[in-house]
């Protein structure tokens, strides 16, 4: 969630002057034409970190176990 989070507030912070931009290189319909273009690779940045979730979770479950075992003396309910 932190890297969808991390590029949406990219997006929207270089997004409008990079279409600014492009406006002033190619015109209004060819620059908002490769902007919407931008959703696709989004979408395919989106896709390939999907295949990751589960394996995260996993590693970050395992992680939180080692650290209630090392630090305190009461088991947690992922380490259970």
């Amino acid at each position: 969630m932190a890297l969808f989070s991390l590029s949406d507030d990219i997006g929207k912070g270089l997004g409008p002057p990079l279409v600014g931009i492009l406006i002033i290189n190619f015109g209004r319909r060819m620059a908002f034409s490769i902007a919407a273009c931008m959703w696709f690779f989004s979408g395919l940045l989106l896709l390939a970190l999907s295949r990751t979730i589960v394996a995260d979770e996993q590693d970050v479950a395992l992680q939180v176990c080692v650290c209630c075992s090392v630090h305190c003396s009461v088991h947690c309910s992922v380490c259970c």
